[in-house]
């Protein structure tokens, strides 16, 4: 069995690695630039780590500035951690499979890793390992089928509490795959939905509703009732309900439009067929059941963030893992995989072309981000070289402003990676843009002037064109 683990470990890691070789180079996200703006303790303490309760994460930063370690090595330190951290989540994935149903043979074994593989590492974790955070978030998500594990299988209650709490502690936004994987382990583990199974949830339950009021506690005394998990609503509610479309069809632009949404078609119709054939209906159902559980955990955090609505692959890793964890229930209540008849065989195919494409989506999406990444640093000498051309004629510039216009020409560069995180696309191009690239400080103004915008940028049909008006350089985008 240890060898077995070691075999499963290293292999992912190796997957891994190759799949976002991009993000190995080096990558940086909204997060870089706010940690370069105001440093590694100012982001702990005044931003996005202990502010909102991500205790660990705060605690790394403090270690990171006394180090003077440089923020691209630093990404590259937390991503490799992420990657080694998921891929021991793989494997209790695995394990826990192995505990209810036992692969017979290595055509089993490798058809289960493959599965467990995509419950961790599917297109929504794109969005996780692209942030200096993702470190965290891995840990929270190996803590929490960690937990599940001691709360449900090895009944240790007190064990599990604590390790769902120091989940929550590393990263909240990660709670909907832990209320689904624990459904799911629920359901392997008790077969049916009945009064039995609501005592088996329960302790999952008073574990993250401890944990939260905990988490929340600590957020209230350190922000003073501002940090982000400190607000809930209905109407935010309402708000991520109605953009979930995009989650369901596009897969939040982390998967080919409606590919995701096809592929557990194709595998519940696989179900079916082999529901009929053997007589037993009600697994289909349940598989149903499996990933209604999967999209329904996501309410949890559409009720505290708003910004859902925009589709944050990284917080939707229950929708992520549904694919794999119809499979997991499938496999431990039937004989769909482990048979050798037609349904079998179009699942296995199934499986592994979703596995295949998955690992190429990873590779293309990476890789497109990270153009994203050059087009900025492309971009910021451009502005750097225009402003040094305006200040020979004895102009002092002190500010810019982006002004975003619709694309005239679709076919361009800035168009092409409109969806990709280009930092100039989505509006978010500044000043710390600006001096991560070329090292100088510039101020960012935010209002640009509509007198301005018609009379040099109505007509543009460049990619980029730049005018200096008084201190500020105005950049028109064509987007």
């Amino acid at each position: 069995m240890k060898k077995e683990r070691n075999i499963i470990i290293i292999v992912t890691i190796i997957l891994a690695c190759l799949t976002y070789a991009f993000f190995m180079t080096g990558y940086y996200s909204l997060d870089t630039q706010r940690v370069i703006a105001q440093g590694f303790d100012g982001y702990a303490i005044e931003d996005a780590s202990f502010p909102d309760g991500r205790v660990f994460m705060g605690i790394i930063c403090l270690i990171a500035s006394k180090t003077n370690i440089s923020y691209t090595l630093f990404y590259q330190i937390m991503l490799i951690g992420a990657i080694v951290i998921s891929a021991f989540a793989v494997y209790k994935i695995y394990n826990i499979i192995n505990h209810y149903k036992k692969a017979e043979n290595k055509k089993e074994k490798i058809i289960l890793y493959i599965i467990s593989y995509l419950y961790i590492f599917n297109f929504m974790y794109i969005d996780s390992l692209k942030f200096i955070e993702c470190i965290v978030m891995a840990a929270s998500i190996l803590l929490y089928i960690i937990g599940i594990e001691q709360l449900i299988v090895k009944n240790k209650k007190a064990k599990g509490v604590m390790v769902v709490t120091a989940g929550i502690f590393c990263y909240q936004g990660t709670i909907p795959l832990f209320i689904a994987t624990a459904c799911l382990v629920a359901l392997l583990e008790n077969k049916k939905i009945n009064k039995e199974i609501i005592k088996k949830l329960l302790p999952c339950a008073i574990a993250c509703i401890v944990a939260c009021i905990l988490n929340m506690l600590f957020v209230k005394i350190v922000s003073g009732g501002n940090g982000r998990v400190s607000q809930i609503g209905i109407s935010i509610l309402v708000k991520n309900l109605k953009g979930l479309k995009k989650t369901i069809l596009e897969s939040n632009e982390l998967f080919p439009n409606y590919l995701w949404i096809s592929f557990i078609a194709i595998t519940l119709i696989i179900i079916l067929y082999n529901s009929i054939k053997n007589k037993k209906t009600e697994t289909l159902f349940m598989a149903v059941i499996v990933l209604t559980t999967y999209i329904v955990s996501q309410f949890i955090l559409f009720l505290i963030e708003e910004e859902m609505i925009n589709g944050l692959g990284r917080t939707f890793g229950a929708i992520g893992a549904s694919f794999s964890a119809i499979l997991i229930y499938e496999y431990c209540n039937s004989n769909i995989i482990s048979n050798k008849g037609k349904q079998s065989k179009a699942l296995v195919i199934v499986i592994m072309a979703f596995f295949v494409i998955n690992l190429g989506n990873t590779l293309y999406i990476t890789k497109e981000y990270k153009m994203a990444n050059k087009l900025d640093k492309e971009l910021s000498y451009k502005i750097k070289e225009f402003k040094e051309q305006e200040e020979r004629k004895e102009k002092k510039i002190e500010q810019m402003v982006m002004i975003y216009n619709p694309a005239n020409n679709s076919g361009t560069n800035y168009s092409r990676y409109i969806k990709k995180e280009c930092r100039t696309i989505i509006g978010a191009y500044n000043h710390k843009t600006y001096e991560l690239f070329t090292g100088e400080k510039i101020k960012y103004n935010l209002e640009d002037s509509k007198e301005i915008c018609e009379e040099y940028f109505k007509d543009q049909t460049e990619e980029i064109r730049m005018e200096a008006i008084g201190d500020t350089i105005y950049i028109g985008i064509n987007i």
